[in-house]
């Protein structure tokens, strides 16, 4: 008969092989449902109405959890930074942009994320020093965005929209970068859930306000698909997905958990031709491998033994 430590270990190898899944595909499928929201509801009343309606889940995940949800003044403007640059900023140019580019090529786009936020680790003052093998990687990562990024931009004004959708991911792709960089630098002493739950409490509000200024309400399309598309982002793109996504950062080496850079793109591919015909062409095809195989590089340069559980100490995706 099996010990008590071996059944337990099992019980906690299968919960992390299902919250894995969860990350892999929930995380990867946003970009198909953004598709099916942006058809009906302008780009900050998808993000808005998503984070409104998932932050108070999360608020009340971290209250069974007996975590501490008040805030201090100091930690309160730091949330409002990062979760403008991360969800409104960040969320919001992705939403934008998939009115124009097909959803796994924006998720191709934000792979770059890690090179992203590895350049600005660099350059920030006080930033890091990055090892030889890592500007290799951080080299790689730009090449393979220009790649994926030429058959585009060389088709010059017919794809003016694509052009455009490009520019609008990688500005998103930025301010996504920044956000967590500064994240790490904040280094919230919070529950990882907290500080999710204020950052789209904040986010929600802004994109809200933004969509109620820009008269999206009287604009929106509420028909089924579209109020579907925006309660799957809420349930499981943001309470599902980042519920396991914490989990598998506190049970898993972080070198397991940035999996997640190169399967929730693969992911978006899969589904976007599977239920909406898309297609990369072959020059994108290389591009993709360049920027994955880069992101691979990258990661390892910045590989710690030890685990975290902190989420500002990992490189959040820029999911959906």
């Amino acid at each position: 008969m099996p010990s008590a430590p071996a059944l337990r270990e099992r019980k906690l190898d299968s919960k992390l092989i299902v919250a894995f899944a969860c990350v892999y595909f929930f995380w990867g499928s946003t970009f198909l449902a953004i598709h099916f929201a942006v058809q009906h509801f302008g780009p900050p009343m998808v993000s808005g109405l998503r984070f409104m309606l998932a932050a108070p889940p999360v608020f009340l995940l971290a209250l069974m959890r007996k975590e501490r949800i008040r805030v201090s003044r100091d930690e309160l403007w730091r949330l409002i930074v990062t979760g403008l640059l991360l969800l409104v900023g960040g969320n919001v140019f992705l939403v934008w942009a998939e009115k124009t580019v097909d959803t796994g090529f924006a998720a191709l786009v934000l792979a770059c994320i890690p090179i992203l936020m590895t350049l600005l680790e660099v350059i920030l003052p006080g930033g890091q020093s990055l090892p030889l093998i890592g500007w290799a990687g951080l080299v790689g990562g730009l090449v393979g965005l220009g790649v994926l990024l030429w058959p585009t931009v060389s088709a010059g004004h017919a794809q003016s929209g694509r052009i455009f959708g490009s520019m609008i991911l990688i500005a998103g792709g930025f301010c996504w970068a920044l956000g967590s960089v500064l994240s790490k630098r904040f280094n919230f002493k919070m529950d990882p859930f907290v500080v999710s739950a204020w950052q789209m409490l904040i986010a929600g509000v802004a994109n809200l306000s933004i969509a109620t200024l820009a008269g999206q309400w009287h604009t929106a399309n509420w028909a089924p698909a579209g109020i579907w598309a925006i309660i799957y982002l809420a349930i499981f793109g943001s309470i599902v997905g980042f519920g396991s996504y914490a989990y598998v950062l506190h049970h898993a080496p972080v070198a397991k958990v940035a999996t997640y850079a190169y399967v929730n793109p693969i992911v978006a591919i899969a589904l976007g031709a599977i239920f909406v015909h898309e297609r990369l062409k072959p020059l994108e095809w290389l591009g993709t491998v360049i920027i994955l195989s880069a992101v691979a590089v990258v990661n390892t340069s910045k590989m710690r033994p030890a685990r975290t559980r902190s989420v500002a100490a990992m490189e959040l995706p820029e999911e959906g």
